[in-house]
């Protein structure tokens, strides 16, 4: 997964994407408590087909980032780096949002189904 991301291959989708984000514990138990709460929400709301969108960027000798400690201040765990989450070996950085939120499911999305 990782020397295809490598070669060239852009994006993948669900079943495409074999790849364990590195963000710890602590972490993973609060980004799973926070995509439990947007995706109750979108469902409270009958909002389908959403996505979650996952960026990695490499990080590299060549493209060091500044120091993390001058910008871990009272920000949500989720952007404290930057934005984005970095990894804990801190080689990566994690962005993360879900997207494609504009679909109803309503009659006409159920009957997709039917079809």
């Amino acid at each position: 997964p990782l020397e295809e991301h490598q070669k060239g291959k852009i994006a993948q989708k669900d079943l495409d994407f074999h790849y364990t984000l590195q963000i710890g514990k602590e972490r993973k138990l609060k980004l799973m408590e926070q995509l439990e709460k947007d995706t109750k929400w979108l469902e409270e709301r009958n909002i389908c087909d959403y996505s979650l969108l996952v960026g990695i960027h490499f990080l590299s000798d060549s493209s060091p980032v500044p120091s993390l400690q001058t910008y871990k201040h009272d920000i949500s765990s989720f952007k404290s780096d930057f934005g984005g989450m970095m990894s804990t070996d801190e080689t990566k950085m994690y962005f993360l949002g879900v997207i494609d939120v504009l679909t109803e499911y309503n009659f006409v999305k159920k009957s997709e189904r039917m079809v």
